[in-house]
């Protein structure tokens, strides 16, 4: 759970109306794994991406985000994002870049 707020809290210093723009709603956290240190996800409906992303933090303290469409594919995935680079990823969801 921290995880994810923590992810919220870096978005919104970044960025505070990113979340807004994205249409961001249905936040889910996820606890640790064997793969993850935790996580975030959430649907969006954006300009250019509607579906749901993932944002997990991994154990080398790295990001690794998933555009996921509402068919269930996997439409862009982005690993090695920093929290200073989470804006500029996540604006895929408004841009298409």
């Amino acid at each position: 759970m921290e995880i994810a707020k923590t992810i919220i809290n870096q978005i919104n210093a970044i960025d505070r109306f990113a979340l807004g723009a994205y249409g961001a709603k249905n936040f889910v956290a996820y606890e640790e794994s064997e793969r993850y240190d935790g996580g975030l996800s959430f649907d969006v409906n954006g300009l250019n991406f509607q579906g749901k992303v993932y944002v997990m933090l991994n154990w080398l303290d790295e990001y690794e985000i998933q555009f996921v469409d509402e068919n269930q594919i996997t439409v862009k995935e982005v690993k090695g994002v920093y929290c200073d680079m989470l804006v500029d990823v996540l604006d895929f969801i408004e841009d298409g870049i």
